[in-house]
Parts: structure tokens; C-alpha cells; sequence
């Protein structure tokens, strides 16, 4: 499996207004008596959010803002994408572990700045699309407000901020989950340093 902490292309799923050919047409008016167009929304209303977060999928800055994320989105990783792997071990990863879609990234994660351990970098390349689950918000901030929340609920059926920094822990759960699923990997936002 391959696993992502950084924004790739994500391909939701699209929808349609065009009616069925075989849908009957109402030609009857719209009763718009239940629609009060002269009063504000309830101020509780969210509703209208579900356009802002279709528009703001995969945007640095929306989701940094918005960083408690709520939807979880398929998508495809295409062949040929580089992907990066910092760590101060000088061996492939034994299993699932996270990646990144920009070397400086991962380096963060290289152990550079422990004396004498030194940055072992791992450049892997996609040989084929992948099946991807993209969480939004800033999902991969190791935070306990609420960053993780989604993937917490996927995996331990309850929110856990007491695990927000075990994410060794929290890939092979989500792996052994996607399993099921045909899921190759998990997209996740990290906010910026």
C-alpha cells in the first residue's frame, strides 16, 4: 500500500442534472409556498457549506482555515506520480507508512537534525492508479481538536485524541479497514510550517 500526507489528484465523483431518458416529466409549477426567500437563514443552518467544501477540496489555504475536516472523498492516484519517504533508517519500511508528494516534505521527517543519524531518503514512483480515500481539512496536523476526527471514527468507531501521535498505529488500522474496500492508500493535508 501506499500512503499519501499531501495534496494529489483527486477525482470525485460527478453528478448530473439531466433528468433519466426514461424519467416521466412533471410539467406541473414548483409550490415554493414552503419557501421563505424574505427571511435570513437560521443561524444554525449549514447547509450551504457542502459548497464551500466542494470548492475548496485539495486547497491549501481552506483547509488550513477549515482545518477540522468532514468529508471523506474518493479518488486516483494516476501512474508515474513521485512520491517521498524521509527517515533515519537505512532500510525500506517494514510496512505501511506514510508519504509525501514533495521531497522537502518528507525530509521533515528524516531525523536530520539528531546528530549523526543522518536523512535516508526514499524516492518511489506509482506503476499504476491507485484507489485513494482523501480526508479534507488539515487531517494529517497532529493536533487533538478534532484534526483526526474522521479517521478516528473510520477506525475506532469513536473520536481518540489520546492516539492523535500514533500514526503507526493509525496507518495499519486504516490499511486493515481499506482492505475491504480495495482502498491502495489514504490522502491526508498537512498545515504548512
Amino acid at each position: 500500500m501506499n500512503f499519501i500526507t499531501t495534496a494529489v489528484t483527486v477525482e470525485p465523483y460527478h453528478f448530473t442534472c439531466a433528468p433519466s431518458p426514461n424519467a416521466a416529466i412533471d410539467d406541473s409549477p414548483a409550490d415554493l409556498s414552503e419557501w421563505q426567500l424574505d427571511r435570513p437563514p437560521n443561524v444554525n443552518a449549514t447547509g450551504h457549506l457542502i459548497f464551500e467544501t466542494v470548492k475548496s477540496l485539495l486547497q491549501h489555504w481552506a483547509n488550513t482555515r477549515m482545518r477540522i475536516g468532514h468529508s471523506i472523498v474518493p479518488g486516483m492516484v494516476p501512474s508515474g506520480i513521485l512520491l517521498y519517504h524521509g527517515t533515519m533508517h537505512n532500510e525500506l519500511p517494514p510496512g505501511p507508512q506514510w508519504v509525501a508528494t514533495d521531497p522537502e516534505h518528507s525530509m521533515l521527517f528524516c531525523g536530520g537534525m539528531i546528530q549523526g543519524m543522518g536523512c535516508w531518503h526514499l524516492t518511489l514512483i506509482t506503476t499504476r492508479p491507485l484507489k485513494v480515500l482523501y480526508f479534507d481539512g488539515s487531517s494529517a496536523a497532529k493536533i487533538s481538536i478534532g484534526t483526526m476526527a474522521a479517521q478516528d471514527i473510520i477506525i475506532w468507531d469513536k473520536v481518540l485524541p489520546n492516539r492523535t501521535l500514533e500514526e503507526g498505529r493509525r496507518i495499519e488500522e486504516l490499511c486493515a479497514w481499506g482492505k475491504e474496500y480495495s482502498i491502495d492508500g489514504f490522502v491526508r493535508m498537512e498545515m504548512d510550517l
